[in-house]
């Protein structure tokens, strides 16, 4: 008897509802923006996104709605790569328990379905 089991290994792509933000909101609160352009905003905005909790009463009530829209998103899978490809491989393995599983053997494919 051999215990055998089967991996898959993709990539998804999923993303948050589109908002749309005003880079003059943020100008005056105390992590400014100081930038001009849209490269310059949505820079701004992943580098100080983490932060914007810590100071969310410095925002309209609207404008604090769409930032918690990317800081916790609601996803939506956009794509994922078995539409066109996967990795599968089949293994057998020595002892399975809850946190260790130990691979004897293991074989590789390749599957392209596109």
């Amino acid at each position: 008897m051999y215990k055998i089991r089967r991996n898959e290994k993709f990539t998804q792509c999923h993303v948050s509802q589109v908002i749309t933000l005003d880079p003059e909101r943020f100008r005056q609160i105390s992590i400014p923006y100081e930038g001009n352009t849209e490269l310059e905003f949505l820079n701004y905005i992943s580098d100080n996104l983490s932060s914007f909790e810590e100071i969310s009463n410095e925002f309209s009530r609207d404008t604090w709605d769409l930032l918690r829209g990317l800081i916790y998103p609601d996803w939506k899978l956009e794509w994922c790569s078995t539409q066109k490809w996967g990795n599968y491989w089949y293994d057998t393995v020595d002892e399975v328990t809850e946190d260790r599983i130990e691979v004897r053997l293991s074989t590789y494919d390749y599957v392209a379905n596109g």
